[in-house]
């Protein structure tokens, strides 16, 4: 019998070493830098980590807006400030909470097809004009505690002309003689004929002109074409030459021109064959007119030293060597109206393409 009860509590001795044991090896965790890293791998179970929070969710958090709730005293209007064929359009928004008895000042807009998410506005709102577009505008107020109220919707057909996005129109100069200035800002070529202009005091319609400038001074009819980045000049004023005519690099050269030239124009190298004296004068010459007997006297000395001159320094001469060039002509055409007003103070200066839709609209102040 007493053999027995040494034999359990020999037993009993070994289960509690073993047990402290293992819960001394389980929460003992050997200095990593001593083990390799295979056995850190195989041997250490790694703890449990919190889900970090970046700084841009954090930020995406804090720009969330509350969510917005019905309410059905809320009434939201739109009022158009400007017209269907205006290049802005310009919106007045109005709000009212018939709950609280006050005013709405905070909105949210779409107008499409330009953009289709909810945008938020003030009291007044403008965008671009879409050109022969179907607008639909849509706004409803929100007040204070981000509450809204039924959807005010508007729609209407744009009139703006398809050739608003390629041309401008602009007043330059309002005093006499009074000029306008229509632009090409897009990227392909338009043919002007059968625009209109119109104000108070003028109704023109556009067509086909002079272009080239030759010396012998004869008028061709060709199509006003205005390629990007091209400007057509009207004018109140005759021509000081009788047509009309786009700007070239010669016109350096071309008696009665000069407040027309712009540029630079082409000045030739000088041959190394004529003589010191020749080539000492033209290096003084610049771009400006030298009538042929002037010419003659300074460089009838030498032969090849006045021919030199006849063909660079004169409009003939630098027309026929040049005209051919892609840089020849400068991007301006002047079209001469003769002498006459064309806009008054408070007018309006409305320009139409040919099936009678606005392109631009200036008011004159």
């Amino acid at each position: 019998m007493r053999g027995y009860i040494v034999f359990i509590a020999i037993l009993t001795l070994i289960f509690l070493l073993s047990g402290g044991v293992y819960l001394f090896f389980k929460n003992f965790q050997f200095p990593k830098e001593n083990i390799p890293k295979t056995v850190l791998k195989k041997h250490i179970i790694p703890q449990e980590s919190q889900p970090k929070i970046t700084k841009r969710q954090t930020q995406i958090e804090s720009q969330k807006k509350p969510q917005l709730t019905f309410s059905p005293y809320i009434k939201t209007k739109i009022n158009l400030l400007s017209k269907s064929e205006d290049r802005i359009l310009r919106l007045e928004l109005y709000g009212y909470d018939f709950l609280n008895n006050e005013e709405i000042k905070n909105f949210q807009i779409k107008v499409l097809p330009i953009f289709k998410d909810w945008k938020y506005s003030g009291k007044y709102f403008q965008i671009s004009n879409i050109p022969n577009e179907n607008i639909t505008i849509i706004a409803r107020a929100v007040n204070k505690n981000f509450q809204t109220g039924k959807e005010d919707i508007l729609n209407f057909k744009s009139t703006l002309s398809p050739f608003a996005k390629n041309l401008k129109i602009t007043l330059t100069r309002f005093s006499s003689p009074q000029e306008i200035q229509i632009q090409n800002i897009g990227t392909s070529s338009v043919n002007l004929e059968g625009f209109k202009i119109k104000t108070s005091l003028i109704n023109l319609t556009l067509e086909k002109t002079n272009k080239v400038l030759y010396p012998l001074l004869f008028e061709t009819k060709e199509s006003l074409i205005l390629n990007p980045g091209e400007r057509l000049i009207l004018l109140a004023q005759k021509s000081p030459i009788g047509i009309n005519f786009k700007i070239n690099r010669c016109l350096h050269f071309y008696p009665g021109l000069e407040n027309f030239k712009e540029g630079t124009c082409f000045l030739p190298e000088i041959p190394n064959y004529l003589p010191a004296k020749c080539k000492e004068k033209i290096s003084r010459l610049t771009c400006r007119f030298i009538d042929l007997n002037t010419i003659s006297k300074e460089f009838g000395f030498f032969y090849e030293c006045q021919k030199f001159v006849e063909e660079n320094f004169t409009y003939k001469g630098c027309f026929e060597k040049n005209n051919q060039k892609k840089d020849f002509h400068e991007n301006k055409w002047y079209y001469f109206l003769g002498e006459r007003t064309l806009v008054e103070k408070f007018d309006e200066l409305i320009f139409l393409d040919p099936n009678g839709l606005v392109i631009e609209k200036v008011q004159i102040r």
